[in-house]
């Protein structure tokens, strides 16, 4: 099922669009990137709140959400505001994290 997945995803047009977040039209890439999201997030959610370790994931997946997360950030708050957050705790203001 997920090598059918695979090839269908990668034979889509790189423009084709997703109505998704009530009704906001969104890429099938950044559509895909929401949905990683929530799985990854989910199922760390999941995995502490039954006392289990979190399964073991692709490094890639974590990678792509703090990217995505970082870019959150850098709109909401500015490159400074991101650095200040990340290395500078008191020249932070407090509102940079967490983006969501």
């Amino acid at each position: 099922m997920a090598t059918d997945l695979e090839t269908r995803l990668a034979e889509e047009p790189d423009d084709r669009l997703v109505a998704a977040l009530g009704g906001r039209l969104l890429t099938l890439d950044d559509f895909c990137r929401t949905r990683l999201i929530a799985a990854l997030l989910h199922l760390d959610d999941l995995a502490v709140s039954t006392s289990q370790p979190r399964p073991a994931t692709d490094p890639e997946g974590a990678a792509i959400i703090i990217e995505i997360c970082i870019n959150i950030a850098r709109d909401r708050n500015g490159d400074w505001g991101v650095l200040y957050a990340l290395t500078r705790a008191e020249r932070s203001t407090g509102t940079v994290f967490p983006v969501f």
